[in-house]
This record gives C-alpha cells, sequence and structure tokens, in this order.
C-alpha cells in the first residue's frame, strides 16, 4: 500500500506593507490612547461648539481646503473621539503608502512606521479636534499627491496637482511634506536597481515631480486669491506668521534664532521632547549610518551613502523652510515634516535587517521609542485633563462672585462681562507644560473674553456677552484701583459691566487704549 502525503499549508503571508500597518496602528493605539478613550475639551472647541460659519474662518486663514473639508464632513470639530480617529486613518494611510513608494523591506517598514506615528510632533495636532480630521485628509492628499507626481504620465500629474494643492489648502506645511515625499520616493525609485544609483535618473524624476509639485502649490494660491476675492475677505491669522520682513530687516539675528530652533529640534533639545530627545531621535540618528555596507546588495555602496546623506540633507533643508519663514514663530504642530524625515532615516536601518543582531536591537529599540512617545503622550494630556479641572472649579467660583457683586437693579437683557488680564495653572512635578498643552481657557489668547464666555456656557453658564476691555477705555480707572483675583473686590460691577480682574492687562486687552 502507498501512502498518500499531504504538504503542510504554508503560513498565511503577511506582505511588508501590511505588517508596516499593523505596526503603525499599534503605534497609534498606544500612543494616543488616552486621547482615544478621554473627552476632554480642547482649545478651539468652545468656539466651534457655538460659531457655525467654520468654513469661512478657515478660508480666512488661508486654508480653503479645510474649508472644504468643514462643508463636506458633519460637524466632528467638536467631537473628540471622531476627531481622533479621522487623523489617525489619515496618518496610518499615509504611512501604508510611503511603506511601498519608499520600497521599504519589513524591518524597514515597522521602523518607519513606529517612528512615523509616534513622533512627538503629531500631539499637538491631535490636541485640537478642531483640526485634527483635516490634518487627516491632508496627509492622505499629500502622500497620494507627491506618490503621483513621481509615478508621472498626464494623468497621474494631473490628479498630483490636484491632490497637492488640496493638501497646503488645508494645512500650509503639508505642501512641504509632500515635497519631501517626493524626494524620498524618487529616491526610492533611483536606488532599485544593483549597482551604482542612477543619479541622471534620480535627477530627471526629481525634476518632474519638483515641477508637478510646484503647480500644485501654485494651483493652491490662485483658488485662495480667488476665493477670498469671491467673498471680499482678507487672510489672517496665518498671515501673521510669515516674518519675512524681520528676516531682510535682521538677517543675521534671524539667522542665529532659526539655527538655534532647529538645534533644539534635531538634537533633542526642545520642550515636545520633555527631556526624552535623545531616545526619540535615537533611530533616526543611528539612521544616518553606512547601513549599505551590511546590505546584501553591496554595489556601490559608498556611493549609495552618499545619495544617501545628501537627500538627508536636503530633507533638513525642507524641513527648516517653516522656521525660516516664519523665524521661529510657528507653532511646533505646522513641523510636520520633521516626523517624515525621522522616520525615513530609522528606516535606513532595515537595510541590514539580513543580520539577526541588528533586526534584534533594532526592534527593541523601536519598542523603547514607541513607550517613550506613549509616555509623553500621556503627561501631557494628563495635564491637559488637570487644567481642565481647575478651569472648570475657576468658572464657579467666578460665578459666585459674579452674582454676589450684581447691583439689585440693572438693565435687563444679557449681563456685559469684560475680562482684565490672564491665569496661569501652576503646572509643577508631574504636569508638564509644553505650547499649547497645560493652558488654561482664562490664559489662552491673552485672556480673550470672547473665548471666556464660550467655555462658560459649555460648563452651563449663560446669560452673559463679551465686552473686551480694549473697547472700554472708561473702564480703565476703575479697573486700575482693583485688586487681582481671588482678593475680595478682583469682581466688581463697573459702569453696567462686570469686570473680572485676573491681573494686570495684557497687551491685546489695551490695545486701542
Amino acid at each position: 500500500m502507498s501512502t498518500v502525503q499531504t504538504a503542510t499549508p504554508a503560513p498565511f503571508p503577511v506582505s511588508d506593507r501590511a505588517l508596516a500597518l499593523a505596526a503603525a496602528l499599534a503605534t497609534f493605539v498606544l500612543v494616543y490612547g488616552v486621547e482615544l478613550a478621554g473627552f476632554g475639551l480642547s482649545i478651539d472647541e468652545e468656539i466651534a461648539s457655538f460659531e457655525g460659519d467654520q468654513a469661512l474662518t478657515w478660508l480666512q486663514q488661508g486654508r480653503w481646503g479645510m474649508a472644504l473639508v468643514a462643508l463636506l464632513l458633519p460637524p466632528v470639530e467638536a467631537v473628540p473621539l471622531v476627531s481622533t480617529v479621522l487623523f489617525g486613518a489619515g496618518l496610518l494611510y499615509a504611512t501604508w503608502r510611503a511603506a511601498g513608494d519608499f520600497e521599504l523591506g519589513r524591518l524597514a517598514g515597522v521602523l518607519f512606521a513606529a517612528v512615523h506615528v509616534g513622533f512627538p510632533v503629531w500631539l499637538h495636532i491631535v490636541q485640537f479636534n478642531t483640526l485634527a480630521p483635516g490634518i487627516g485628509v491632508g496627509l492622505a492628499a499629500a502622500a497620494t499627491g507627491a506618490s503621483l507626481a513621481v509615478r508621472g504620465g498626464l494623468v497621474n500629474r494631473a490628479l498630483a496637482v490636484a491632490l497637492i494643492a488640496l493638501a497646503t489648502g488645508i494645512y500650509q506645511t503639508l505642501g512641504i511634506y509632500a515635497a519631501l515625499y517626493a524626494l524620498l520616493h524618487a529616491h526610492a525609485a533611483a536606488t532599485r536597481e544593483a549597482g551604482r544609483p542612477a543619479v541622471a535618473m534620480f535627477a530627471r524624476t526629481l525634476a518632474a515631480a519638483a515641477a508637478t509639485w510646484g503647480a500644485g502649490v501654485l494651483l493652491y494660491w490662485l483658488v485662495q486669491k480667488a476665493s477670498l476675492a469671491a467673498l471680499a475677505t482678507q487672510m489672517a491669522y496665518v498671515g501673521g506668521f510669515l516674518q519675512l520682513d524681520q528676516l531682510r530687516a535682521d538677517p543675521v539675528g534671524s539667522m542665529r534664532a532659526i539655527v538655534a530652533f532647529l538645534q533644539r529640534l534635531l538634537l533633542g533639545a526642545h520642550p515636545i521632547y520633555l527631556g526624552w530627545g535623545a531616545a526619540i531621535l535615537l533611530l533616526a540618528w543611528l539612521g544616518a549610518a553606512p547601513w549599505e555596507r551590511l546590505a546584501r546588495r553591496r554595489e556601490a555602496a559608498l556611493a549609495r551613502w552618499a545619495l544617501a546623506l545628501g537627500v538627508a540633507a536636503a530633507g533638513i533643508g525642507i524641513a527648516a523652510v517653516p522656521a525660516i519663514v516664519s523665524v521661529t514663530s510657528l507653532p511646533i504642530r505646522a513641523q510636520v515634516v520633521l516626523p517624515l524625515l525621522a522616520a525615513w532615516l530609522a528606516s535606513r536601518i532595515g537595510l541590514a535587517e539580513a543580520l539577526r543582531p541588528v533586526r534584534v536591537a533594532a526592534l527593541l529599540l523601536a519598542g523603547y521609542f514607541v513607550a517613550v512617545s506613549a509616555s509623553i503622550s500621556s503627561t501631557l494630556l494628563y495635564t491637559d485633563r488637570v487644567v481642565r479641572q481647575a478651569d472648570a472649579a475657576l468658572t464657579q467660583q467666578l460665578v459666585a462672585r459674579i452674582r454676589a457683586a450684581l447691583p439689585a437693579t440693572r438693565p435687563p437683557g444679557p449681563l456685559p462681562v469684560t475680562l482684565v488680564g490672564s491665569t496661569q495653572f501652576p503646572v509643577a512635578g508631574a504636569l508638564r507644560k509644553v505650547e499649547v498643552f497645560g493652558t488654561s481657557f482664562y490664559e489662552h489668547d491673552a485672556g480673550n473674553i470672547g473665548r471666556v464666555l464660550y467655555y462658560m456656557h459649555l460648563q452651563g453658564v449663560t446669560g452673559m456677552v463679551a465686552m473686551p476691555f480694549r473697547t472700554r477705555p472708561d473702564l480703565v480707572p476703575a479697573v486700575n484701583a482693583m485688586p487681582h483675583w481671588p482678593a475680595e473686590g478682583s469682581v466688581a460691577w463697573v459702569g453696567n459691566t462686570m469686570v473680572i480682574k485676573l491681573s494686570e492687562p495684557t497687551a491685546l486687552q489695551t490695545a486701542g487704549h
């Protein structure tokens, strides 16, 4: 008798891109889990909750793409979980697409995914529920547009122009993200074959992609100009960060500030790392080593390394653009290029994935990176939660004082309220304040009474109308004589207006006096 032998079925194959996507998803859940599970109130939600025309607000900031997102999506900007999930979907898609476009192997894809998704810059976007959904859409548009620009072809380039314009219209520095993405994709295409890097091919591909990118940015500008003209409005907010006049007036001082900022960002000394910059940037720093010498294909390894270093240097130059044009005045959330650059550098360790010691060490470092990133995330989000609790308590104390200070007879209708000064939560110990994290509603925007009353409304306090201090010069003598909060008399009825004096007036509050 003969026995029939059946082959043991092979395990279900997992593609390199699928593995990278799985690593990206795991990183996202670990790093942003606190935000996904929490329902805290973020800055700008107080405005979005009551002001319906968010599209016009975005348009006035030069972000017509964001205005389009606001028109097409339900009002999710004040819904924490949905905002974070939409951002995550875009970030995961961009990571998955890059794993294919940059031709990353298994180890390289995992390293890229962990660093790209877990880099602390994204926390400062996730923190803003009004901004996060649009950034998710913009990341997907930027990655797809840059990919199509490099692939070439008339239809691909036409779509690339539209997508790059949309990404830039959602958030201006996403256009710069698309530029770096195109550079890294072109580098992958040029180094695909064994032997010396195809420098001529790299230059041709990059030139064509750059022309397509430039057309996309031009389209963004034309749509923005036409939209503002059609609605007879002017651009605000974003334009205030362009400091080209300061750059021309003081080029030496400006460049010193820019170089110092970039050093802190690239060497791990910036506050966003909470003192853990070396742990966050270690994989990226190691990626600059000549891993080509340990790769299976060692032909022209030094030439490949030189090209990679040139691409990394160009990437740093691209990442520096926001700091240069703004003379470092842009918030850290604008540095969306940094996670992509750091992730690409980290992925280069994957060239030596055939060496088991390198593979094991790299995976351990990736796990360490995710653990540190999750710790930074939890610390900052916890600080925000504590400050929100303090804001709620302060609101109840102020309401009690306002009721006590109300005269027996006052004009009917909403109660006019003005705010003088601002107050900061005393962050200390495990609580860490970085940029907007840890900022009180009574502090943000230099003590903006409009924001404060919207926030109070979310706490159930209604019936008040904002009376900006800068519009009431008649109140100045009485306000100067008032003590600071929480002293008795820091909340008083003055000139048919309820005055809350937290501290000395801020520059914004006294503008026009």
